[in-house]
């Protein structure tokens, strides 16, 4: 991970913003944010200052963003989004010979080159415009996209009641846009289309190889998410440089969350397996084809649907396993630790019993007989280095696999 915050800034008091500090084993410690650095986090809390390893946090959110009803992006206009996937709320967009300028909800304003946008959206949208906006994003356009807006009338009247609202696109090069005008050549011919008859503009990017990778997700509390390589805390602002390089000043008392999960962990079930393999403890020629289906890993789930119980706690995110299960994934990034929370379903703690274990290419790293009747177990195994992870959900002591549904809950591959 690249180390984002730089510099060590002391907030006086006034300026101090509350917020929690999450670490990656899952405490959360309260307390006034007072400093950051490169390397640290610290807070002045009623035990007086702690220091935290920046490497070790999931997140740092300011307490009073959380007390507020959150902001939506549907909310704002005008909506810009960079091709680092950072979503920025505005009041104002506007180009001028290749370079755009974007007013910012809640003050301030990013000046970025176009080639750094990959879409503005000019409308708030109800669900059936949203719909067909999506689409059109997903789409692999050969050109720039001009998105206007129709209106659908029932027996194509100017006087019939309006049906609903349609969007269409034109292929072209995009120009120029003020506040009132987008300027588009389409077939040969520049036009001047007004703002209010423009859905939105996408501009085409082919897929990039070299993008850089952000080291944080920050959120304010007008609604823009930043996908970060850089910030740097200077007055009670946090100087912010995003992956694809628009730089802007957010103030601190502006501050939703910092997301570190970015740059710090992944959790499991946002990986593809390479391989997974199933077999009952009892195999026949009879069995059904859908019973494999049945037994499948379940991603932030029970094995049977529902959420993932354990230690009387229901967890969002999570691997369910049952015996016998061979689950490997195939790791293109460097990690460190594998941590989870461990142990059979709550729903069947009285009949299992598995034999969990973790292996890479070369080695054992892992394991342990695991009986419905212990308590959850923290799992921490050391993964440095390793390419291929492997885990295998194993018939446990009692040769049966009654019940045998394992749950690694949070199961996540930190640096």
């Amino acid at each position: 991970m690249h180390l984002f915050l730089l510099g060590v800034v002391s907030l006086a008091a006034a300026d101090a913003l509350e917020v929690s500090v999450q670490t990656l084993r899952g405490s959360a410690v309260r307390g006034n944010l007072v400093e950051l650095s490169e390397r640290n986090v610290v807070l002045e809390t009623t035990e007086g200052r702690q220091k935290f390893d920046a490497t070790g946090l999931t997140a740092v959110q300011s307490l009073s963003a959380m007390r507020q009803p959150k902001a939506a992006l549907a909310e704002s206009n005008l909506a810009v989004t960079l091709v680092d996937g950072s979503t920025v709320a505005a009041t104002r967009f506007g180009v001028q010979r290749g370079q755009a300028r974007v007013e910012l909800l809640g003050g301030g304003a990013v000046e970025i080159a176009t080639r750094a946008v990959t879409n503005v959206r000019f409308n708030k949208q109800d669900v059936a415009v949203e719909r067909q906006w999506l689409e059109i994003l997903k789409a692999s356009p050969s050109a720039d996209l001009l998105v206007v807006r129709k209106v659908v009338r029932r027996g194509g009247s100017d006087t019939d009641e309006q049906s609903s609202i349609g969007l269409d696109q034109l292929e072209g090069v995009l120009f120029d846009v003020d506040e009132k005008l987008v300027t588009f050549e389409f077939d040969g011919s520049r036009v001047g289309v007004p703002w209010q008859k423009v859905e939105g503009v996408v501009y085409h990017r082919p897929p990039a190889s070299d993008a850089a990778e952000p080291v944080c997700r920050v959120t304010d509390t007008f609604g823009s998410t930043w996908n970060v390589k850089s910030a740097r805390l200077r007055n009670a602002e946090i100087e912010l440089v995003s992956a694809a390089g628009a730089m802007t000043r957010l103030p601190l008392k502006n501050l939703g969350k910092i997301d570190y999960s970015v740059g710090n962990l992944t959790f499991l079930t946002d990986l593809e397996p390479e391989s997974v393999e199933w077999r009952p403890y009892v195999q026949s020629a009879a069995s059904p084809p859908s019973l494999a289906k049945w037994f499948q890993p379940k991603r932030d789930a029970g094995i049977y649907g529902g959420p993932l119980i354990l230690g009387g706690e229901s967890f969002e995110r999570g691997l369910a396993l049952h015996s016998r299960t061979r689950i490997a994934f195939r790791l293109a990034r460097d990690y460190g630790r594998l941590l989870a929370t461990v142990g059979v379903d709550d729903r069947f703690r009285g009949a299992g019993n598995v034999r969990l274990v973790i292996s890479s290419e070369q080695a054992v790293l892992f394991e342990r007989t695991i009986s419905g009747e212990d308590p959850p177990l923290e799992l921490d195994v050391n993964i440095r280095g390793v390419r291929r992870l492997q885990i295998l959900v194993d018939f446990g002591e009692d040769r049966s696999d009654s019940g045998d549904h394992l749950n690694l809950c949070n199961a996540r591959l930190t640096k």
